[in-house]
């Protein structure tokens, strides 16, 4: 019963975060159930849907078809609407009733190719355990290891490894603000690095697919971290994890970029040397993704505050290895270190921050998640990338 949330909306699930990382990339996404996480993942957890025509379909699963296992009339359906729209591939995505009910997701992915001949992808995806998270990772792995990895050699061999060229990987909308993209983006290049790619966000098929040229990844979240640890260990690519937040945050971010660049091996922002900065200031909580609130620790840090805990709200991973954290999808314990005694800041969602309790003396920082709060809070965004996050 710990995952029983009374009072917090539940966040955005694994099947989101497959929709997410591959909107943009000229697929069909077709969510296999009755209609209702369909409409959770374009009406609440996929901003760029209200302006857009991806193809983003539900399968109309019925009972009686889900019982007796008729798959063959899902295959149809999306056979023919495939034929008419013409997508790159297609992906088939899972909910909580095939997910339950076995549903054979890569022997149906495998029947659509068959009877289309573009790749199609099934995602065991079900909104019930995991979160978006797992769906982004899960999202990006497949298509790099279907389209990249049987070339591997070939193409890494023939890659100019010699520059300054970086990807962004892991960010989603869930995750991070096309503002605050755009200001990463911004100040990488002001700071004399090439972008190469961005695995998955604002991009297309053919940038996604060129993620090999670049020297170093960068891994701006959670889920992004994991894919750096899988690219690492298949293509031979350090990453650096973390973001530049705020302005000590921002000097100490390129510098650790420059030592991946100079060594080779792969750094978290918050394992380096902090300079601290001023006065002691009391302590902080910030609840957000682990990645993304242990680079806003680095900078609270160098400000002078005494302490920064990190709760990262989405679990524990092999990419959070190296960061020291706190981790919770209990939702007691959110509330309990939102109202943490003694914080003279603390920082998470609005929606998290309306059950802080005690505010006199605190400072309540903002920090907008779609994958939390969805457009209820998305007009609040704001940019904490660099210099910003210190304004």
């Amino acid at each position: 019963m710990k995952r029983l949330y009374r009072y917090l909306p539940p966040f955005a699930g694994d099947y989101s975060g497959v929709g997410s990382a591959l909107y943009e990339l000229g697929g069909m996404l077709c969510i296999h159930d009755a209609s209702g996480c369909t409409g959770n993942y374009v009406g609440f957890d996929e901003p760029r849907s209200y302006d857009s025509k991806q193809l983003v379909y539900c399968t109309g699963l019925r009972r009686d078809d889900a019982i007796l296992g008729n798959e063959q009339v899902y295959i149809d359906k999306i056979v023919k609407a495939a034929q008419d729209m013409k997508p790159k591939f297609v992906a088939v995505v899972g909910s909580p009733v095939p997910l339950i009910i076995g549903f054979d997701f890569n022997g149906f992915a495998k029947d659509l190719e068959q009877r289309l001949g573009i790749p199609a992808f099934g995602f065991e995806t079900g909104g019930m355990k995991g979160s978006y998270k797992d769906g982004v990772v899960m999202a990006v792995k497949k298509l790099l290891d279907y389209y990249i990895l049987p070339k591997k050699d070939e193409l890494v061999r023939n890659a100019d490894r010699s520059g300054k060229k970086v990807n962004i990987v892991g960010a989603t909308p869930l995750d991070m603000s096309e503002e605050n993209l755009q200001a990463l983006k911004t100040v990488l290049k002001e700071r004399g690095y090439e972008l190469n790619s961005v695995l998955s966000m604002s991009n297309d098929m053919d940038e996604f697919l060129s993620f090999y040229k670049a020297d170093v990844n960068l891994a701006v979240t959670q889920a992004g971290a994991l894919i750096a640890q899988d690219l690492e260990e298949k293509y031979d690519m350090p990453f650096l994890a973390g973001l530049p937040v705020g302005e000590f945050g921002t000097e100490h971010y390129f510098t650790c970029l420059k030592k991946v660049f100079e060594t080779g091996n792969s750094i978290e922002v918050s394992q380096e040397p902090i300079k601290v900065q001023g006065d002691k200031k009391g302590e902080v909580v910030v609840l957000e993704d682990g990645i993304i609130a242990s680079s806003i620790r680095v900078d609270l840090l160098a400000q002078g505050y005494e302490k920064v805990r990190v709760v990262s709200l989405f679990g524990k991973d092999a990419g959070m290895t190296n960061v020291e954290a706190e981790y919770t999808e209990d939702e007691d314990m959110i509330l309990a270190a939102i109202n943490g005694e003694h914080c003279a800041l603390v920082a998470a969602d609005p929606l998290l921050l309306r059950y802080r309790e005690n505010t006199e003396g605190v400072k309540l920082v903002e920090l907008p998640k779609y994958a939390i709060s969805s457009k209820l809070y998305h007009h609040k965004r704001w940019i904490y990338i660099a210099e910003k996050f210190s304004e």
